[in-house]
Formats: structure tokens, C-alpha cells, sequence
């Protein structure tokens, strides 16, 4: 049987994809989590999830989305970020403000949609972590307010080909 050669290479030698491949979705990995942030009014960042994807190239971007849903109260800013996560090695690599949420008694709803393209550069296991922070009044991530329900927090992380 004879050797099957890809890109003149031998299988075990390929470290890209073959040209006219880039921009194809290579894997999706989800991380949830059940469980309620509840944030002070310190304006300290908070570590609220984290999920990671081990890329299969090192010049593949990762579509990084997060979404959750959150109740606020009487609250001035709110900001979020997003940290890449390398060996170790803590990056922030994204910062949104979101303000004008005052006066909202007694709990009002706040969603979270963020979304950002990373372009990494290593095929070593990436970890991806999203922290907020609240200054004045109070802020739950997670939380649906009275009751007691949740809403599920969902970090999605796509690799995309090169």
C-alpha cells in the first residue's frame, strides 16, 4: 500500500491545513455554569466562569461568546473582561464598560452578550476567563431574581481554521 502524502508531508510532519481551508469552524466547546455570582459594590473584578479548548494549529483564532443573564440594583458601572490563559499566564485581552444603570429598584434585569475573535498563536490548552465588575449598588450574574431561579451562564469557545 503506498504512503499518502498531504502537502508533500508525511502525516506525522503536518502542522497546518492545507491552503483554501481557513475560516472553517474546527470544533465548538461549551463550559456552563449553575451557579450565582453575587458581586459587591467595590469595583473589583470577580471571577465569574472559565472554560478551555486545546487548538489543533497554532495559527487557528478562537471565537470566544459568553452570555448570562443577571439582575442589578441601584448600580452606577458595570464591567466585564475577558482573560486568555496560557501555561499559567493571565492575559486580559478584552474590557467592556456598560453604565447608565442607575436608580433600578428594586432589581432589574441585565443580560450579558459578549463576544470576541482571539487569535492566540499556540496550540497548547487555552483557558478562557470571564470577570466582572460592579461599582456601587449590587449585581448578580446567574441570578433571575425573586424566587430563586437561575439562568444558565454559557461560555462557547470555536476554533476556526487559519
Amino acid at each position: 500500500m503506498a504512503l499518502i502524502k498531504l502537502n508533500n508531508q508525511s502525516l506525522t510532519n503536518v502542522s497546518a491545513l492545507p491552503a483554501g481551508v481557513g475560516g472553517k469552524v474546527l470544533q465548538v466547546v461549551q463550559a456552563v455554569s449553575d451557579t450565582a455570582v453575587a458581586l459587591g459594590s467595590n469595583g473589583t473584578y470577580t471571577f465569574v466562569m472559565s472554560g478551555s479548548i486545546t487548538p489543533n494549529f497554532n495559527n487557528s483564532k478562537i471565537l470566544v461568546g459568553f452570555s448570562a443573564g443577571g439582575i442589578v440594583n441601584d448600580a452606577s458601572d458595570i464591567g466585564i473582561r475577558l482573560l486568555r490563559s496560557v501555561s499559567g499566564s493571565d492575559t486580559e485581552i478584552m474590557k467592556r464598560a456598560r453604565q447608565g444603570y442607575t436608580n433600578l429598584s428594586p432589581w432589574t434585569s441585565v443580560p450579558f452578550d459578549v463576544k470576541y475573535l482571539d487569535s492566540p498563536a499556540t496550540s497548547s490548552v487555552i483557558t478562557y476567563k470571564i470577570e466582572i465588575r460592579k461599582v456601587g449598588g449590587s449585581l448578580e450574574i446567574g441570578s433571575g431574581g425573586a424566587g430563586g431561579d437561575l439562568n444558565r451562564m454559557a461560555l462557547i469557545m470555536s476554533e476556526i481554521a487559519g
